[in-house]
Protein backbone atom coordinates (compact mmCIF):
# COMPACT_ATOMS: atom_id res chain seq x y z
CA UNK A 1 0.00 0.00 0.00
CA UNK A 2 1.37 3.43 -0.71
CA UNK A 3 2.48 6.14 2.18
CA UNK A 4 1.61 9.71 1.83
CA UNK A 5 3.00 10.18 5.34
CA UNK A 6 5.08 13.21 5.56
CA UNK A 7 9.01 12.67 7.00
CA UNK A 8 7.80 13.74 10.62
CA UNK A 9 4.83 11.16 10.60
CA UNK A 10 6.91 8.15 9.76
CA UNK A 11 8.82 7.47 12.88
CA UNK A 12 12.11 7.44 13.66
CA UNK A 13 13.84 4.76 10.98
CA UNK A 14 12.53 7.51 8.65
CA UNK A 15 14.14 10.30 10.22
CA UNK A 16 17.30 8.85 10.58
CA UNK A 17 17.51 7.98 7.25
CA UNK A 18 16.62 11.43 6.31
CA UNK A 19 19.25 12.47 8.40
CA UNK A 20 21.78 10.15 6.39
CA UNK A 21 20.99 11.34 3.23
CA UNK A 22 21.22 15.04 3.98
CA UNK A 23 24.63 14.47 5.46
CA UNK A 24 25.60 12.58 2.36
CA UNK A 25 24.18 15.76 0.26
CA UNK A 26 25.61 18.17 2.54
CA UNK A 27 29.29 16.48 1.79
CA UNK A 28 28.79 16.45 -1.74
CA UNK A 29 27.87 20.09 -1.39
CA UNK A 30 30.77 21.05 0.75
CA UNK A 31 33.47 19.47 -1.50
CA UNK A 32 32.31 21.01 -4.92
CA UNK A 33 32.37 24.47 -2.93
CA UNK A 34 36.13 23.70 -2.54
CA UNK A 35 36.85 23.11 -5.95
CA UNK A 36 38.46 24.85 -8.63
CA UNK A 37 36.10 26.46 -10.94
CA UNK A 38 34.60 25.34 -13.75
CA UNK A 39 35.64 26.38 -17.04
CA UNK A 40 33.71 25.39 -20.23
CA UNK A 41 35.64 23.51 -22.90
CA UNK A 42 32.85 23.76 -25.57
CA UNK A 43 33.45 25.78 -28.14
CA UNK A 44 30.67 27.02 -30.67
CA UNK A 45 30.56 24.98 -34.34
CA UNK A 46 32.90 22.33 -32.68
CA UNK A 47 30.73 19.69 -31.44
CA UNK A 48 33.59 17.05 -30.66
CA UNK A 49 34.76 19.81 -27.66
CA UNK A 50 31.39 19.38 -25.80
CA UNK A 51 32.35 15.37 -25.52
CA UNK A 52 34.17 16.09 -22.05
CA UNK A 53 33.80 13.25 -19.58
CA UNK A 54 31.04 14.63 -17.61
CA UNK A 55 28.73 14.53 -21.30
CA UNK A 56 30.20 11.28 -21.56
CA UNK A 57 28.51 9.70 -18.44
CA UNK A 58 25.48 9.95 -19.90
CA UNK A 59 25.55 7.63 -22.95
CA UNK A 60 21.69 9.01 -24.32
CA UNK A 61 23.28 12.83 -25.15
CA UNK A 62 25.59 11.31 -27.55
CA UNK A 63 22.74 9.02 -28.69
CA UNK A 64 20.33 12.33 -29.52
CA UNK A 65 23.86 14.40 -31.04
CA UNK A 66 23.27 16.91 -27.98
CA UNK A 67 27.05 17.93 -28.99
CA UNK A 68 25.76 19.07 -31.99
CA UNK A 69 22.98 20.95 -30.62
CA UNK A 70 25.43 22.82 -28.19
CA UNK A 71 27.97 23.58 -30.86
CA UNK A 72 24.81 25.09 -32.50
CA UNK A 73 24.19 27.42 -29.83
CA UNK A 74 21.54 25.43 -28.08
CA UNK A 75 22.03 24.40 -24.29
CA UNK A 76 18.42 25.57 -22.63
CA UNK A 77 19.85 28.85 -21.43
CA UNK A 78 17.09 31.03 -21.18
CA UNK A 79 14.52 28.11 -20.91
CA UNK A 80 11.78 27.25 -18.43
CA UNK A 81 11.17 23.83 -18.00
CA UNK A 82 8.46 22.53 -16.21
CA UNK A 83 8.96 19.14 -14.54
CA UNK A 84 5.76 17.56 -13.30
CA UNK A 85 6.07 15.01 -11.38
CA UNK A 86 7.35 13.74 -7.35
CA UNK A 87 9.47 17.23 -6.21
CA UNK A 88 12.23 17.96 -7.62
CA UNK A 89 15.32 18.42 -4.87
CA UNK A 90 16.53 21.34 -5.65
CA UNK A 91 19.70 20.74 -3.08
CA UNK A 92 21.27 18.08 -4.65
CA UNK A 93 25.04 18.96 -5.99
CA UNK A 94 23.52 18.59 -9.52
CA UNK A 95 21.58 21.41 -9.36
CA UNK A 96 24.08 24.24 -9.23
CA UNK A 97 24.05 27.95 -9.88
CA UNK A 98 21.19 30.42 -8.62
CA UNK A 99 17.72 29.64 -8.34
CA UNK A 100 18.84 26.41 -10.67
CA UNK A 101 15.15 24.88 -9.80
CA UNK A 102 12.02 26.92 -8.56
CA UNK A 103 9.66 24.55 -6.60
CA UNK A 104 6.24 25.77 -7.11
CA UNK A 105 3.33 25.57 -4.38
CA UNK A 106 0.08 24.82 -5.15
CA UNK A 107 -3.08 23.72 -3.53
CA UNK A 108 -6.94 22.67 -3.89
CA UNK A 109 -9.78 20.24 -2.74
CA UNK A 110 -9.51 16.49 -4.27
CA UNK A 111 -11.68 15.14 -6.66
CA UNK A 112 -10.79 11.26 -7.03
CA UNK A 113 -10.56 8.67 -3.85
CA UNK A 114 -7.37 7.21 -4.21
CA UNK A 115 -7.37 3.44 -2.89
CA UNK A 116 -3.79 3.57 -2.09
CA UNK A 117 -2.95 6.32 -0.22
CA UNK A 118 -5.00 7.95 2.93
CA UNK A 119 -6.81 10.68 0.94
CA UNK A 120 -10.39 11.12 -0.64
CA UNK A 121 -12.44 13.37 -2.74
CA UNK A 122 -13.24 16.53 -0.68
CA UNK A 123 -10.18 16.13 0.96
CA UNK A 124 -7.23 19.67 1.03
CA UNK A 125 -3.76 19.07 -0.32
CA UNK A 126 -1.29 20.97 -0.74
CA UNK A 127 2.38 20.77 -2.13
CA UNK A 128 5.21 22.60 -1.80
CA UNK A 129 8.18 20.59 -2.59
CA UNK A 130 8.75 18.38 0.53
CA UNK A 131 9.40 14.62 -0.20
CA UNK A 132 6.74 12.13 -0.53
CA UNK A 133 7.61 8.42 0.87
CA UNK A 134 7.17 5.82 -1.51
CA UNK A 135 5.14 2.28 -0.60
CA UNK A 136 8.81 1.15 -0.12
CA UNK A 137 9.68 3.30 2.99
CA UNK A 138 12.08 5.48 0.38
CA UNK A 139 11.87 8.92 -0.18
CA UNK A 140 10.37 9.22 -3.35
CA UNK A 141 13.34 10.52 -5.93
CA UNK A 142 12.13 9.89 -9.74
CA UNK A 143 11.40 13.83 -10.38
CA UNK A 144 14.77 14.57 -9.14
CA UNK A 145 15.63 11.73 -11.36
CA UNK A 146 14.44 13.33 -14.76
CA UNK A 147 14.94 16.32 -13.61
CA UNK A 148 18.86 15.38 -14.06
CA UNK A 149 18.72 13.97 -17.25
CA UNK A 150 16.62 16.97 -18.46
CA UNK A 151 18.81 19.82 -16.96
CA UNK A 152 21.51 18.57 -14.65
CA UNK A 153 24.15 21.59 -14.57
CA UNK A 154 27.25 21.23 -16.86
CA UNK A 155 29.98 22.04 -13.85
CA UNK A 156 32.49 19.51 -14.25
CA UNK A 157 30.36 17.03 -11.93
CA UNK A 158 29.62 13.15 -12.48
CA UNK A 159 27.15 13.95 -15.41
CA UNK A 160 24.64 16.87 -17.13
CA UNK A 161 21.34 16.94 -18.60
CA UNK A 162 20.21 17.64 -22.21
CA UNK A 163 19.32 21.41 -21.60
CA UNK A 164 21.90 21.78 -19.02
CA UNK A 165 21.19 25.76 -19.44
CA UNK A 166 17.53 25.57 -18.60
CA UNK A 167 15.59 26.33 -15.43
CA UNK A 168 13.89 23.52 -13.66
CA UNK A 169 10.31 24.62 -12.42
CA UNK A 170 9.00 21.88 -10.22
CA UNK A 171 5.55 21.08 -9.36
CA UNK A 172 4.09 17.97 -7.80
CA UNK A 173 1.90 15.55 -9.39
CA UNK A 174 0.98 14.12 -5.55
CA UNK A 175 2.44 11.05 -6.89
CA UNK A 176 3.98 9.16 -3.88
CA UNK A 177 4.71 6.05 -6.75
CA UNK A 178 5.80 3.58 -7.23
CA UNK A 179 2.84 2.58 -9.18
CA UNK A 180 0.42 -0.58 -8.06
CA UNK A 181 -0.55 -1.45 -11.67
CA UNK A 182 -3.65 0.82 -11.39
CA UNK A 183 -4.81 3.09 -14.28
CA UNK A 184 -7.07 5.28 -12.49
CA UNK A 185 -4.41 6.87 -9.98
CA UNK A 186 -4.48 10.85 -10.94
CA UNK A 187 -6.53 12.99 -9.10
CA UNK A 188 -7.64 15.84 -11.66
CA UNK A 189 -7.84 18.68 -9.25
CA UNK A 190 -4.04 18.01 -8.39
CA UNK A 191 -3.08 17.43 -12.05
CA UNK A 192 -5.50 20.79 -12.87
CA UNK A 193 -3.51 22.60 -10.29
CA UNK A 194 -0.14 21.80 -11.16
CA UNK A 195 -0.36 22.60 -14.64
CA UNK A 196 -2.40 25.51 -13.96
CA UNK A 197 0.65 27.01 -11.97
CA UNK A 198 3.60 25.41 -14.32
CA UNK A 199 1.64 27.67 -17.52
CA UNK A 200 1.54 30.57 -15.13
CA UNK A 201 5.47 30.30 -14.29
CA UNK A 202 6.44 30.94 -17.66
CA UNK A 203 7.36 27.05 -18.51
CA UNK A 204 8.02 26.51 -22.24
CA UNK A 205 7.80 22.65 -21.77
CA UNK A 206 5.99 21.20 -19.11
CA UNK A 207 7.43 17.28 -18.78
CA UNK A 208 5.11 14.28 -17.40
CA UNK A 209 6.55 11.09 -16.75
CA UNK A 210 3.36 8.50 -17.60
CA UNK A 211 3.83 4.69 -17.27
CA UNK A 212 2.31 1.50 -15.29
CA UNK A 213 4.27 -0.52 -13.48
CA UNK A 214 3.64 -3.99 -12.84
CA UNK A 215 4.28 -5.78 -9.68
Amino acid sequence: MKNNNTPAQSGGCFRLKTLNFALLCAMATWGSAHAAPYVESGRAGDPGSWRSAEFKADWGLGAIGADYAYAAGYTGKGVKLGIFDQPVYAAHPEFSGSNKVITLVTSGIREYTDPYIPVKAGDAFRYDGSPSVGSDGKLGAHGTHVGGIAAGSRDGGPMHGVAFGAQVISADNGDPGPEDGIVRGNDGAVYKAGWDALIASGARIINNSWGIGIT
